[in-house]
């Protein structure tokens, strides 16, 4: 597994809400929905790539769920997401530029849009892991490396 990425300065994700009589405001996610760090590693026999998040406050006790290519950990209190497992088995891609958006791509969709139709966490917190994700394209290193 790589080394953890300091997050803090990653833009939390705003959110618009239009209120009565035209009222339009702008909230962000909370602290806590932000992920403080991360790290990527590859699995050893090359079938999966798991990322992990640190949030503020940790220890909590996780579900995981199978959603298709992923595999998430998600805060049974929280909602938020602790690790994602991607299996890369399913997709394999020559180009790792190609491959690494595709993960993004796959995550972004599957916390707006889960399998089972049931939502997997709160949507400040899984904008808050796309913009980390987004953030630190350094998570993916050992990716690169195993091609």
């Amino acid at each position: 597994m790589g080394q953890w990425i300091e997050l803090t300065e990653a833009k939390p994700p705003q959110f618009t809400q239009h209120g009565a009589k035209g009222l339009k405001v702008n909230l962000y996610a909370s602290p806590y929905d932000m992920p403080v760090a991360a790290r990527g590693g590859i699995s050893p026999d090359r079938t999966g790539f798991t990322i992990e998040l640190r949030y503020l406050t940790e220890g909590e006790p996780t579900t995981d769920r199978d959603e298709g290519m992923l595999r998430l950990s998600v805060g049974r209190r929280s909602g938020r997401i602790h690790r994602i497992r991607v299996n890369l088995a399913e997709r394999p891609v020559d180009a790792v530029g190609l491959q690494v958006q595709e993960i993004q791509d796959e995550v972004a969709h599957t916390l707006r849009s889960p399998r089972h139709g049931e939502q997997l966490t709160d949507l400040r917190n899984a904008d808050a892991v796309r913009a980390a994700l987004e953030f630190a394209p350094q998570i993916y290193s050992e990716l690169a490396q195993a091609h």
